[in-house]
């Protein structure tokens, strides 16, 4: 396979630049076309795609501000390498203009590929289409990074408390999290038929978590099994039983997490519940972490198999 990344502009690979944002971003991502497509901001960017023969496999736009944005490959060139080269190529592009940094919405689930290439980010989780974002930047100039970008959320690096509130705070969060590959995931929900728990979103990452390893294995303690079944959180544990394992223990008292050696989650000094208290979380607390897992496994360890689900699978 010979890949070529070439800059271009809107107008001469429109149609392909089209096919790829379409597959990616309404089909697979199931982003409406009206949030899609916008032809001034088109035409006002630098494009840079990646082709196969004369086939565009991926690409990616800048504008003359710095940011950049609606990167997108193909599922099936995924693993090549070629969103890291789109990256370098705008970089590249970026510093021959003069730019002093790249910036960017990025999506959570993406952290740790812009991580890897060497970019900061700021703390603030918000929705843009539905989906969880971080406002991303790398500086190209001796200028200094603007004082709200750092590693918040990396796993290891960030030792700052977060105090999440608002649901699109605790998705944005599991999903940077799941997105490093974390070596353990073990969730203890206090309340399992919470919407939140069955977001799409959550449900891919673990699906994508568990698939990109051969040893990744899931535990989840729930407090009740009562009506799960037909929840998409619980879909996927049936459909995926020998990498997830549920178990139910009435003495679940609050809701809480590890995901990795070093970052843990736990409800606050609220009412029990998702929906009604407050998260707090840290990335890199290996302590802390270990102590919140020694309890975990304890409730899984005196728990019972789901009956409702064993029920339901036979």
């Amino acid at each position: 396979m010979t890949i070529r990344i070439v800059r271009t502009r809107w107008t001469d690979h429109q149609h392909g630049i089209r096919s790829v944002r379409d597959r990616v971003y309404i089909q697979e991502q199931q982003i409406p076309a009206s949030e899609e497509w916008d032809d001034a901001a088109d035409h006002a960017a630098h494009y840079v795609i990646a082709l196969e023969g004369d086939t565009v496999i991926g690409c990616i736009r800048l504008f003359n501000d710095g940011h950049f944005g609606r990167l997108a490959v193909l599922p099936e060139y995924r693993a090549s390498g070629i969103g890291s080269q789109l990256v370098g190529a705008i970089k590249t592009l970026a510093e021959e203009l003069g730019m002093p940094a790249l910036l960017a919405s990025a999506q959570c689930s993406a952290m740790n590929f812009y991580w890897q290439l060497g970019f900061y980010n700021d703390s603030n989780f918000y929705l843009d289409a539905g989906i969880p974002h971080l406002d991303i930047a790398l500086p190209l100039s001796a200028a200094d990074l603007p004082a709200r970008y750092g590693n918040a959320y990396r796993a290891g690096q960030d030792s700052q408390l977060h105090t999440l509130t608002k649901p699109c705070e605790r998705l944005g969060f599991l999903l940077t999290q799941l997105c490093q590959q974390p070596a353990v995931v073990e969730l203890a929900l206090y309340d399992p038929e919470n919407p939140d728990w069955h977001h799409h979103l959550l449900i891919s990452a673990l699906v994508k978590y568990l698939r990109q390893g051969r040893q990744r294995f899931v535990r989840l303690i729930i407090r009740h099994d009562n009506h799960i079944a037909d929840l998409p959180l619980f879909t996927m544990a049936r459909r995926l039983d020998s990498r997830v394992a549920v178990m139910v223990n009435s003495e679940v008292a609050m809701t809480q997490g590890v995901l990795g050696r070093n970052c843990w989650l736990a409800e606050g000094k609220s009412r029990p519940g998702l929906d009604n208290g407050h998260f707090i979380a840290n990335a890199a607390d290996a302590r802390s972490t270990r102590t919140v897992q020694q309890a975990l496994t304890e409730r899984f360890n005196s728990g019972a198999p789901s009956e409702e689900l064993r029920l339901r699978y036979l």
